[in-house]
C-alpha cells in the first residue's frame, strides 16, 4: 500500500521549470510539514504557445497513481479559458479523480459554473492560504481524518448541477440558503462545501441540529445566557449565533424548531442583532446562514409548523439534493470509495478490493431509502463479511440479494411488468412517506410537552372530526397502516413505508 500522495499542478506559467519555485513557495510548507506529497508539474503546452490536453493525459499516464489535480483555468492568451477542455478530457478518462480548478478571478462566476458542470470538484483562489489547500487535501485524499467525511463525491450530472449551484450561492457569502433533501443525500456536506469555497471560510462554521431540541434549551444554544440568567448558569455561554461572526451558522432539521423561535430568530436575521439570556448589552452577529430539512417544506407551511414570513427570510437561495436512486450513476463511485476509506482506515484488515458485477448491478438497482449513508453502511459490512478480494452477491444484504431475482436482468429494469402499474404505486409510496414524515414530527413536538401521554393529543390534531381522540385510536391507526396503507399491498416491499411506520410506533 502506498504511503504517499501525488499532487499534480497544471499551469501554463508556474510549471515551467523556471517557474515551479513559485508552487514551492505558496505550497513548499506543505513538503516540509508532510513528506506524503509528492509534487508534479505539467504546462500543457503541445507546441509552442499550442496548448493541449493530450500532455497532461500523457503525464498522468506516466505518473501511474495521481490523487490530486490541481488545474488553472487560463493558458496563454489570459481570455482563453482552456483549463475548461483539459478538465472535460481528464474527466472523462479520470471519473474519480479529485480535481480543483485554480483561478486568480475569484468572482469569474460563469467560467465556475461551467467547470463544476464539467466536473471539477471545487475551486482555489490562485495564492490561497497553505491552510486552504491542506484542508482540502485532507477532506479528499485522508480516509483517517474525520474531515475526509466532508466531501462532496459523485459524478452524475445531478451532482455536477448541484457543484454549480454552490459556487454561485458560495460566492456572495450572504445569502440565506435552504437546502433540502431525504434523510441521508448529504445536505451538511453542502452546507460545509458553501462555506469552503465562499468569502467566510477563514471563519468558522457553527452547525446545530435542531431535533429533538427543547425549546428552552435551543433557545440557550443558540443565543447563549449570561451568568445568573437562570439557575446552574453559574458562568456566561456564548451562543451559536455569537460564535457564527462572519463565518456560516447552519441549522439542520428546521421544522423542529418551535414557531415563537423562529420569530425570534426572523428577527435576528432582519437586524443582526441580539440579546443572551439575561443580558442588556444589544449584540452583533453578521453571518450567513444555511438551513436544511428532510421533510416537504409546503407541507410544514401548511401544517402551521414553519412560519410563512420565516420560509421567506431562509429561503432566498433553495438547493435540492437529489435521493441517491436518481443518481445511479453515482452508486459505484460511491461504493468503491467508501471500500478504500474502509480498507485504509485505522485498524481496518479487510481483504476486499472491488466489486463483481452482479453486486454492482445490484447495488444500482436498488431503491436506497437511506440514501448515501444507507450505502456507506452496507459496503463496511459486506467489506467484513466477504473472505475473497471480489465482494459479490453472497456479501450483500438479503433485501439486495434478490434485486435481480425480481428484475429478472441485471439492469435493474423490470421484465414483463405491468409499467402504468408501477407509476401509481411509487406515486402512491412517495405520498405515504410524506406523510408519515408529517406524522413523525408532529409526534416529536408533542411528546416535548406531553410527554408519554401524547397520543391522545397527537390524534385530536391530526384527526380533528374524531370527537373522543384516544391513545386506542393511535394503536389502531398503527395496526391499519401496517396493513396495505393506501392501496399498497405490501408495505414490507417498500423500506422507506416500513422504517417510518416503525419510527411512529416507537
Amino acid at each position: 500500500m502506498r504511503n504517499f500522495y501525488n499532487i499534480l499542478f497544471v499551469d501554463d506559467q508556474w510549471c515551467r521549470p523556471e517557474e515551479q519555485g513559485t508552487i514551492i513557495a505558496s505550497f513548499g510548507s506543505l513538503l516540509a510539514k508532510d513528506p506524503a506529497f509528492n509534487f508534479y508539474y505539467e504546462t500543457a503546452e503541445e507546441s509552442p504557445n499550442s496548448y493541449s490536453y493530450r500532455p497532461v493525459l500523457k503525464k498522468i499516464s506516466e505518473i501511474g497513481n495521481v490523487d490530486v489535480m490541481v488545474l488553472d483555468v487560463m493558458y496563454g492568451d489570459k481570455n482563453d479559458r482552456y483549463g475548461l477542455e483539459i478538465l472535460k478530457a481528464v474527466r472523462s478518462e479520470y471519473p474519480l479523480l479529485p480535481i480543483f480548478m485554480m483561478t486568480s478571478v475569484e468572482n469569474d462566476l460563469e467560467v465556475l459554473e461551467k467547470a463544476m458542470e464539467l466536473g471539477a470538484n471545487e475551486y482555489l483562489i490562485k495564492r490561497p492560504a497553505v491552510a486552504e489547500l491542506e484542508n482540502l487535501l485532507k477532506i479528499y485524499l485522508s480516509p483517517n481524518a474525520y474531515e475526509s467525511d466532508y466531501a462532496l463525491w459523485g459524478n452524475s450530472n445531478e451532482i455536477r448541477k448541484i457543484r454549480s449551484q454552490i459556487v454561485r450561492v458560495a460566492m456572495g457569502g450572504s445569502a440565506a440558503v435552504l437546502i433540502t433533501g431525504e434523510s441521508g443525500t448529504g445536505k451538511e456536506l453542502v452546507a460545509r462545501s458553501i462555506h469552503r469555497q465562499g468569502p467566510r471560510r477563514k471563519y468558522s462554521f457553527i452547525d446545530k441540529n435542531c431535533a429533538h431540541s427543547r425549546s428552552e434549551l435551543l433557545d440557550d444554544e443558540l443565543y447563549g445566557h449570561e451568568k445568573g440568567a437562570f439557575t446552574g448558569a453559574d458562568k456566561r455561554y456564548i451562543g451559536k449565533i455569537e460564535r457564527a461572526h462572519k463565518g456560516v451558522l447552519f441549522l439542520d432539521e428546521i421544522g423542529s424548531i418551535p414557531m415563537e423561535l423562529q420569530g425570534k430568530l426572523l428577527r435576528v436575521l432582519e437586524t443582526r442583532t441580539f440579546y443572551r439570556l439575561g443580558g442588556v448589552e444589544n449584540l452583533i452577529s453578521d453571518f450567513q446562514l444555511i438551513t436544511a430539512t428532510n421533510e416537504d417544506i409546503n407541507i410544514l407551511v401548511n401544517n402551521n409548523l414553519i412560519r410563512n414570513d420565516f420560509l421567506y427570510r431562509i429561503k432566498s437561495f433553495e438547493i435540492s439534493l437529489p435521493p441517491l436512486r436518481k443518481r445511479k450513476d453515482d452508486i459505484p463511485i460511491l461504493a468503491n470509495l467508501f471500500l478504500k476509506k474502509f480498507k485504509t482506515g485505522p485498524g481496518a484488515s479487510y481483504r476486499a478490493e472491488r466489486f463483481s458485477d452482479d453486486a454492482l448491478s445490484a447495488l444500482r438497482a436498488y431503491s436506497w431509502p437511506g440514501n448515501v449513508r444507507e450505502l456507506k453502511n452496507i459496503v463496511e459490512r459486506a467489506a467484513i463479511i466477504c473472505r475473497s478480494e471480489t465482494i459479490d452477491l453472497d456479501s450483500l444484504p438479503a433485501e439486495l440479494k434478490n434485486i435481480t431475482k425480481q428484475t429478472g436482468s441485471s439492469t435493474g429494469i423490470s421484465q414483463g411488468s405491468d409499467g402504468m402499474s408501477n407509476i401509481v404505486e411509487n406515486w402512491a409510496e412517495e405520498r405515504i412517506v410524506a406523510e408519515l414524515k408529517l406524522a413523525i414530527l408532529l409526534k416529536k413536538r408533542i411528546k416535548s410537552y406531553k410527554g408519554n401521554h401524547w397520543k391522545a393529543e397527537f390524534m385530536r390534531i391530526m384527526y380533528p372530526e374524531n370527537k373522543a381522540p384516544s391513545a386506542k385510536g393511535f394503536n389502531d391507526l398503527i395496526r391499519r397502516l401496517s396493513k396495505a396503507p393506501w392501496g399498497i399491498s405490501d408495505y414490507e416491499k417498500y423500506p422507506q413505508i416500513r422504517t417510518h411506520i416503525e419510527e411512529l410506533m416507537n
